[in-house]
């Protein structure tokens, strides 16, 4: 798997909580679930917008080669077996079913996204391949059909991603209308991801801060269920128990594994009833979501009235406290390529200089390489050698005084 965005994890101090109290809160998708609610799980509903606005949408990270589609309101993408210079000349006459129909998977927002599928090598990231060093561009070489919200066919190559920035080319499929965009990623740094909507050719703003949400009440393509369904997905950074067969009175997380998988919630908490034609809930699941902050929430589904109203309700309760986050000189910090093959490289964004350690472990914690660095202010790519490592997993820890960050890295030959 390939993932080349990880957060900072940064140091937290913790405040006490008083007493937990039981909130009773619901989310309003309209009719048809046609609205998209971003929740937060401290002050509710933070921004409602209509689902069927945008086609794609471009990570914001710069170490990111995630581009989403809307699956939930029936985009399609084929990966076509034309190259790049045969862009002009795509033919999808009786084509589309010897192609690969790609979606994605929600395992996470940075990695397996729908143009991530069907990579072609180590450094290849379903769309193009990484350059490597120095430019560390991803060069597209694929060529995309994409089924627009309205129907709409197009073409589509993403030419590249250079640090923060794509460049995104689509047409008609007769070439009477093509056109590029180039989008900065650092315009919505405080933002996931930002929309194109391939309907009406204009960039949407649909996001709230990263920083001011927690769950997304949404439809999406599951491609495990291979249909689309309504459900919730998790911020990145957000993490996730799910207790089954217990009473929510005496469920609990302790001794459990949280899990970061965006879908960890998903859309499983409810079943279609063919005898009623109402939604039966499963009253013995409990969710544990832990915030980015490292405050944690009970969570437990109360109704779901399915296209009629669009209403999802629930009950959160709040049993570990918010935390203080101490994010020092780190804002972010990314690994890739990842599997590595020879070198891998470290990229760290710093509000300012810093002297940074780093170390190699395996996973029964021998350090294998180490190296310290000072560092300046903004973008700063570190090189570790990987050639003289055994195929495997290691854990690359990046320290800055108090701060820590480990990072999964995998060796391959």
């Amino acid at each position: 798997m390939k993932k080349i965005f990880i957060l900072l994890v940064s140091s937290i101090i913790f405040s006490n909580i008083a007493t937990a109290q039981v909130i009773e809160d619901s989310v309003d998708m309209n009719a048809n679930f046609t609205m998209d609610v971003f929740y937060s799980l401290d002050n509710g509903t933070t921004q409602t917008v209509a689902s069927a606005e945008w086609t794609v949408a471009f990570s914001v990270n710069s170490f990111s080669a995630a581009i989403l589609i809307n699956s939930g309101n029936g985009v399609r993408l084929w990966k076509t077996d034309y190259v790049i210079n045969n862009f002009n000349n795509v033919d999808t006459t009786n084509n589309f079913s010897n192609w690969n129909l790609q979606f994605d998977t929600y395992e996470s927002l940075e990695s397996k996204t729908s143009f991530e599928a069907n990579p072609l090598g180590s450094l290849h990231y379903g769309w193009g391949e990484y350059a490597g060093s120095p430019t560390h561009d991803i060069n597209g070489d694929g060529v995309f059909v994409l089924k627009t919200v309205s129907d709409e066919f197009y073409k589509i190559i993403v030419i590249k991603k250079h640090i923060g920035e794509w460049h995104y080319r689509y047409a008609t499929l007769n070439n009477s209308f093509d056109t590029t965009i180039v989008y900065q990623a650092t315009d919505l740094q405080d933002r996931n991801f930002a929309y194109l909507n391939m309907d009406n050719h204009l960039v949407a703003n649909r996001e709230p801060s990263n920083t001011e949400w927690d769950l997304l009440f949404t439809k999406y393509y599951d491609t495990d269920e291979s249909e689309i369904v309504t459900g919730v997905l998790l911020n990145k950074g957000a993490e996730v128990v799910e207790i089954d067969g217990t009473s929510p009175a005496s469920a609990s997380y302790e001794d459990e594994t949280f899990d970061a998988t965006t879908k960890s919630i998903g859309s499983d908490w409810k079943q279609y009833n063919g005898t009623t034609a109402l939604y039966d809930l499963d009253n013995d699941r409990t969710y544990f979501v832990k915030q980015l902050n490292g405050a944690i929430y009970k969570l437990n589904f109360t109704r779901f009235d399915g296209t009629s109203t669009g209403k999802i309700g629930f009950t959160k309760e709040k049993l570990v406290a918010s935390a203080v986050k101490d994010i020092a000189a780190i804002k972010t910090v990314s690994l890739y390529p990842n599997p590595a093959k020879g070198n891998a490289f470290i990229a760290l964004d710093l509000k300012q200089k810093a002297n940074i350690s780093y170390a190699i472990s395996n996973m029964i914690g021998k350090v294998v390489a180490q190296n310290t660095a000072d560092l300046n202010s903004g973008l700063n790519v570190l090189k570790l050698n990987t050639s003289n490592l055994n195929t495997g997993i290691y854990l690359v820890q990046i320290k800055n005084g108090k701060e820590t960050q480990t990072l999964k890295l995998s060796v391959s030959k």
